[in-house]
């Protein structure tokens, strides 16, 4: 066994690949092929600024950085749709944006998906983070807009219009306006099947919970970190004594919720499995569950087995991990890579 490799992951590689073949695993992937999907969400932009902590400034207890270089790219949902482009030949995207311009620099980011811009009355949401450059620690962000109010009226045409073309509809919801009460209602009502996550921030909290999306009861798969999870559920360990029996109170759907280097849990009908994680040197876990969502929401699409729904979203957070932000994007060449390098590991 390798040095730091985990006994469970062994354990679980080993049974794994045991019971699901090479050319079953495969199939799953060139199924999404011929797939029609939407991502649907906010735009945000990542900035990136590297530098160095010069010190504590004499007369406040606050540190002082020196930027050296900034790199800017496409955050979600933009990176879904761009990870889902090589598995995906028909992969569309509608994006909220500012009043400031962006829709070139988006789509110049994105790998062939087409998007369809949706505008609200502020700035396009730009999340800046500054980076520690000798060990790629962050020392703090910035959330650079103001929210506004979005109105849904086009948006809400589009959606029942042409929500039906489409195999799958990946909601990624920011909370910061977009993805209004009507325009959930048109998507919950249209849909043939909705990938879900509702991402939980500085910016967000209160507004975000994954039950905006519960009451619809067949077609879904939510895919949330834990403590988004645990916020929707508005539970503490006084009811519940574990994560598992939270999870099981979700019935009829998948349901994979993600708990970071442990890997994730995923959940149908009460059964749950638990799939280790993959990754072992991460540069950077953001984007990681946009990736898990990406790659995921096709299997469970296709009613895959939860461990092989699992094995797939844990292998896209892991490819995710091993570069910053969202300069690059996962693809089926490395997917395919990777599975090869998983069973090495055993």
């Amino acid at each position: 066994m390798r040095t730091g490799q985990n006994l469970d992951q062994i354990n679980f590689l080993k049974r794994f690949f045991d019971t699901y073949s090479i050319d079953s695993l495969i199939g799953y992937i060139e199924n999404i092929e011929k797939l029609k999907i939407l991502v649907i969400g906010e735009a945000v932009i990542d900035e990136y600024t590297y530098g160095e902590v010069i010190g504590k400034t004499n007369k406040s207890p606050s540190l002082v950085f020196r930027p050296h270089a900034t790199e800017t790219f496409a955050g979600v949902p933009m990176n879904v749709a761009n990870h889902l482009s090589t598995f995906c030949k028909n992969v569309d995207i509608s994006i909220m944006v500012g009043k400031d311009n962006k829709e070139d620099f988006i789509t110049s980011h994105l790998n062939g998906v087409k998007p369809t811009f949706y505008t609200w009355d502020a700035s396009t949401i730009t999340k800046k983070r500054y980076i520690a450059t000798y060990n790629n620690s962050k020392v703090f962000e910035v959330y650079d807009f103001v929210p506004s109010k979005f109105d849904d009226t086009k948006l809400v045409t589009d959606v029942v219009s042409t929500i039906g073309n489409y195999d799958i509809v990946i909601a990624c919801d920011s909370g910061h306006g977009m993805l209004t009460y009507d325009a959930r209602e048109a998507l919950k009502d249209g849909a043939k099947f909705i990938a879900v996550n509702t991402q939980m921030n500085a910016g967000n909290i209160g507004t975000h919970s994954v039950r905006k999306y519960m009451d619809r009861k067949h077609s879904i798969f939510v895919c949330v970190n834990e403590r988004e999870f645990i916020l929707a559920t508005h539970e503490t360990w006084d009811k519940h004594e574990s994560l598992d029996d939270l999870l099981r109170e979700f019935d009829g759907n998948v349901t994979a919720v993600t708990t970071g280097p442990s890997g994730c849990k995923v959940c149908k009908d009460g059964e749950i499995v638990n799939v280790p994680a993959f990754a072992q040197d991460g540069v950077d876990p953001v984007g990681a569950g946009d990736a898990f969502l990406s790659l995921a929401s096709p299997m469970a699409y296709q009613d895959c087995p939860l461990e092989v729904v699992g094995f797939f979203g844990n292998i896209a957070g892991a490819l995710k991990t091993a570069y910053q932000g969202n300069k690059e994007y996962i693809t089926k060449d490395r997917a395919y890579k990777y599975i090869l390098e998983l069973m090495e590991r055993m």
